[in-house]
């Protein structure tokens, strides 16, 4: 047991040379949260690219309530901003008049 943490950790060592990456964009998790994740996720598909990480990280710290909560305010603020510019909006509308009805022609060839 001892020595597969050893290798592990040998592993996890070599992994963090290969993609120094892995450790810049995740600066404050701590080395152990850090083994543990790539534990987890080393025998997954590794992402394509190294600007995929930050995108990765971003992710995992997407809290759904703070979002929920953020699009109530965004809605409250606009739908103040609506009733703030509704009177605008109708003093610059010019009046519509309506339509005077068409005379039909006697000559009209389409309503046969």
């Amino acid at each position: 047991m001892t020595q597969d943490k050893s290798v592990l950790i040998e592993e996890f060592k070599q992994y963090v040379l290969d993609h120094p990456e892995f450790i810049e964009t995740n600066k404050e998790k701590s080395l152990q949260d850090l083994f543990e994740e790539w534990h987890l996720f080393k025998d997954e598909e590794k992402p394509s690219s190294a600007s995929e990480l930050p995108f990765l990280d971003v992710l995992k710290k997407f809290n759904v309530q703070d979002l929920q909560q953020h699009l109530m305010q965004l809605g409250s603020v606009l739908g103040s901003v609506q009733e703030v510019m509704a009177p605008f909006k109708q003093q610059q509308q010019p009046p519509t008049q309506p339509e005077p009805p068409r005379q039909r022609s006697i000559f009209s060839l389409g309503d046969d």
